[in-house]
Order: C-alpha cells, then sequence, then structure tokens
C-alpha cells in the first residue's frame, strides 16, 4: 500500500488533538486521585467508608466538568471557524450569481 504524506495543516491538526485528547486525560484523572486521596485521609480520622464513596463521587464530578469545559471551548472555535469558512463560501456564490447576471446582460 502507498502511504501520502501529510501536509502541515494535517499534522497540526493530528498534533492538536493529541495534545488536546493529553489534556482532558490529564484534567480528568488528577481531581479523582486528589479527592480520592482526600478521602482516605479524612477516613482516616473519622473512621467512616462512606467519605472515600462520596469524595470519589466528587472527583468524579470534578473531572468531568473539566472535561466539558475543555471540550466546550474546542467546539466553540471549530463552529467559529467554520461559520467564517460558510460565510466565505456564501460571499463566493453570490458573486458567481452577480458575474453570471452581468454576463447575460451583456450578451442582451
Amino acid at each position: 500500500m502507498s502511504q501520502r504524506k501529510l501536509n502541515g495543516k494535517e499534522k497540526r491538526t493530528i498534533a492538536y488533538m493529541i495534545s488536546l485528547i493529553s489534556q482532558i486525560g490529564i484534567s480528568m484523572i488528577v481531581p479523582i486521585f486528589l479527592c480520592l486521596f482526600i478521602g482516605i485521609k479524612i477516613n482516616n480520622y473519622i473512621d467512616k467508608s462512606i467519605v472515600i464513596v462520596v469524595s470519589l463521587i466528587i472527583g468524579c464530578g470534578v473531572a468531568y466538568r473539566n472535561a466539558y469545559m475543555l471540550l466546550k471551548q474546542t467546539y466553540a472555535s471549530d463552529m467559529k471557524r467554520e461559520h467564517e469558512e460558510l460565510e466565505y463560501y456564501k460571499s463566493l456564490e453570490r458573486a458567481r450569481l452577480e458575474n453570471q447576471k452581468r454576463r447575460e446582460n451583456e450578451k442582451k
């Protein structure tokens, strides 16, 4: 099989996606383990195992919120770029139609 070479834009996109996945992973793992660690330390003092479960649930909630915020920012910037590209294509279509009408008027 022949493999094609990636251009600069594709390489940047791949690198951006890999960094985004890594960032999401770290932003989810850290709060879960931090809350779990705090829950274990509190459990050592008050000896209630429910504290570990509650702290783990809080850590998971924070982790999913972090992932949501990161993806929301990424999605918003992608939507903005897509909207700009759509407007550009619409302006090209309007210019093409105007040019076509002008040519028809010149023929008459």
